[in-house]
């Protein structure tokens, strides 16, 4: 406000710049009847009442300063045509406290209103003086004494006016002033709410929720295995393929909880639910509430008192953060947890149908294999390999092209799942140590897929540890055997004869002699 102020009342000021000119001008013509000394201090002090405070503007960054310079040298000005005009209006002593209402703050009127009232007496006292000389306090006391009473009359009057008017513009620019604190801050929430909700969907991610909910069973099993402990996921066929939202905070979310309940109690067992609010035709880009149903026989509560259930207590915590609901229905008998998850439908079409799909088309696929035997008996054998070091996949590359048998390799599990996913191998070979996925996660999600393709298939791992308790690891994971790094042309020999001679009704060495005819015959 003072700032503002500044800028304005400092430009009036260099309008005080007009009166050297008029001065002079009416002094040439004998209009005023000055000394040349009066003129010369009339054009001296309204040239810097003007250029001071105007200066003070541009070089200082004291606000207050400025304010005061501006304000004083109005006064000065004043005063100085109240002096030589010899006039009677008094109501210039009263033009630069109302000025001063302009700041909005009355302490500074009621300064400027002060001032110019010690001023004004002084003044009329000097005029006074001028007038009666020494008989003033003896024979003109009187007169004295009813012009100061007036004068103040005339002054108290209009100047108590102007402080009422500069304490109500005060408290309106508190009023403003506190208004847009408010409203700033308001507009820096919401800029702040944004800025989280855009973080938020650009963490969020599509995901298959088949996939991801199986993934949870897998992790499960991993934390049971051995163990008498029980830990079952029913997933709703009816829930869309694909959501889109939080994937890594809700896996955590889950699994913390979960892992919680199997842990505490030594003959634990834990039923996981997955289904959606009922009476929502999902379709894409619509927001479905997931609802996760979690029952256990573990007592949480008791758990949580002995500071045995820390990650359940987190687990509610992200529920939070992800803004779903938390609802705890256990009693002593049970503990179950309602789940309620805001998600975005990427593809609406339902488990079951992508489930009757796939399987319409892996029979289609069959039914052809059996009517053209004949070719699929001489085709090729084809392998995916999926390794993320580019020397390795060129060694194993070539040891396979050299035995005739065709690879696809890929960096990645993702990669991968895609290709198992939409062609046919006869095999797969992975490596154990990746920097996404490693080979037991992919076997894993390979093993998990509802098809006996995908549950025959030789599954090879490639790994530096062979040992006879590492391949029971393997084993355990799903893997159907391994060959050790680096890769020998001897091993791959022996894995292809061994796991083929189980997939088509050949030896390997029979069936390699019988596509070498084939070849002959065709060329």
């Amino acid at each position: 406000m003072i700032s503002k102020a500044n800028k304005q009342l400092s430009f009036i000021n260099l309008i005080f710049l007009l009166v050297i000119p008029v001065v002079l001008i009416l002094q040439r013509l004998g209009i005023l009847g000055y000394a040349q000394n009066d003129v010369i201090i009339i054009v001296a002090v309204s040239a810097a009442c003007s250029v001071i405070p105007f200066f003070l503007q541009r070089v200082s960054y004291n606000e207050q300063l400025i304010m005061h310079s501006v304000l004083f040298a109005m006064n000065v000005m004043m005063w100085l045509g109240f002096v030589y005009m010899r006039t009677e209006y008094y109501f210039v002593f009263l033009i630069v406290p109302l000025i001063a209402v302009r700041y909005a703050s009355h302490s500074i009127v009621q300064q400027y209103s002060l001032l110019n009232f010690l001023v004004l007496l002084c003044l009329v006292f000097y005029r006074l003086q001028q007038a009666y000389g020494a008989t003033l306090f003896d024979e003109h006391f009187s007169d004295l004494y009813t012009t100061m009473l007036h004068r103040v009359v005339e002054f108290a009057i209009p100047a108590i006016v102007i402080n009422l008017i500069g304490l109500f513009v005060e408290h309106l620019a508190k009023e403003r002033d506190h208004y847009e604190e408010l409203e700033m801050k308001r507009l820096e929430a919401e800029k702040e709410q944004e800025k989280k909700t855009e973080q938020s969907e650009e963490r969020e991610e599509a995901y298959d929720v088949q996939n991801f909910f199986y993934g949870i069973s897998r992790d499960m099993e991993g934390i049971i295995r051995g163990k008498n402990k029980h830990f079952e996921m029913e997933v709703d066929s009816a829930l869309p393929v694909m959501l889109i939202g939080l994937k890594d905070e809700l896996r955590e979310a889950l699994c913390s909880i979960c892992s919680d309940l199997l842990l505490y109690h030594e003959e634990a067992y834990v039923k996981m639910s997955v289904t959606f609010l009922a009476g929502v035709l999902p379709k894409r880009g619509q927001k479905i509430t997931l609802q996760i149903e979690i029952r256990s026989n573990t007592d949480i509560a008791k758990a949580e008192a002995q500071h045995q259930a820390l990650n359940f207590f987190l687990s509610q915590k992200i529920i939070d953060r992800l803004k779903g609901s938390f609802d705890n229905q256990s009693d002593a008998k049970e503990a179950v947890f309602i789940i309620n998850v805001l998600q975005t439908v990427d593809n609406e079409m339902s488990i079951e149908k992508r489930t009757n799909r796939d399987l319409t088309e892996m029979q289609a696929a069959r039914a052809n294999q059996v009517q053209n035997s004949n070719v699929t008996l001489y085709r090729k054998i084809k392998v995916l390999v999926v390794d993320d070091n580019p020397e390795s996949c060129k060694l194993i590359d070539a040891i396979l092209n050299s035995v005739n048998v065709e690879a696809d390799c890929v960096k990645n599990g993702l990669i991968g799942m895609k290709l198992l996913e939409s062609q046919e191998y006869q095999m797969v070979f992975l490596d154990q140590m990746m920097p996404e996925k490693s080979g037991g996660e992919i076997v894993k999600e390979i093993r998990y897929m509802q098809d006996d393709y995908y549950q025959d298939i030789p599954v090879i791992l490639m790994s530096l540890n062979t040992t006879q308790e590492a391949r029971e690891e393997y084993e355990a994971m799903g893997f159907s055997d391994v060959i050790p790094k680096p890769i020998r042309v001897a091993d791959i020999k022996r894995i292809l004869q061994k796991w083929i001679r189980e997939a088509y009704p050949l030896t390997y060495l029979e069936y390699k002699k019988l596509l070498e005819e084939s070849n002959e015959s065709h060329s």
